[in-house]
């Protein structure tokens, strides 16, 4: 799992949260003060779900359904020109990556929101279960895509070194939208879960809106 924080006007934030049994991955929309909105309480609300991993990332999905409509909405009537930004990347609104064991295999379960032009909130999940290497890529990730066309035989690469090569890739092509530091978290086939590079992760743990009173 790999996190970077978008560049710009944005403060570098931790994108990775550690659970015991349950880290995840966060991209696009982190958090609003208002209307009030923070995709950490959200994907942290999924992990506490009983049942496996699989479970707790569709509970997310019906956790956060009601949630990211409100900043949906008002980004769209209040801040056109920033939903646009959401529109020009596919839609992608919101995505939490679940990363662990289900049943003792090593697997991802990646869950989210998309929105439309006409102001619509729809949720889509991806299963990443495959035995050989794969990948799911949210947010800036043009010249990635370009790079694994290039070089079909990335998988035979060292894990942590290509996931570090590919986020770079991005820094260095979108230096307005995406910046370091990287966060770089393994989970091993036994569930272990160890940090690479910490980046922005300590000693900060959320976002930067609060939850109100």
């Amino acid at each position: 799992m790999v996190g970077q924080h978008y560049a710009g006007t944005t403060q570098p934030a931790c994108k990775l949260i550690v659970k015991p049994d349950c880290a995840f991955a966060m991209a696009g929309l982190l958090g609003k003060p208002q209307p009030y909105f923070s995709l950490q309480d959200l994907g942290g609300d999924a992990c506490v779900v009983p049942g496996g991993l699989k479970e707790k990332a569709d509970a997310f999905l019906n956790l956060a359904s009601d949630p990211v409509n409100s900043p949906a909405q008002y980004l769209r009537e209040n801040e056109p020109k920033f939903y646009d930004t959401f529109n020009r990347n596919g839609g992608e609104f919101v995505y939490v990556v679940f990363a662990g064991l289900q049943d003792g295999v090593p697997v991802a379960y990646a869950r989210g929101f998309k929105i439309a032009s006409d102001g619509s909130v729809n949720p889509v999940s991806y299963d990443i279960t495959a035995t050989g290497a794969t990948g799911f890529f949210a947010g800036f990730n043009d010249h990635i895509a370009a790079y694994l066309k290039a070089h079909p035989n990335w998988s035979h690469k060292d894990t942590v070194a290509t996931a570090r090569k590919l986020i770079e890739l991005e820094i260095a092509a979108h230096p307005d939208g995406v910046g370091p530091p990287v966060s770089i978290l393994t989970v091993d086939r036994k569930g272990k879960q160890k940090w690479v590079e910490a980046g922005a992760c300590p000693p900060i743990t959320g976002t930067a809106t609060k939850r109100p009173d």
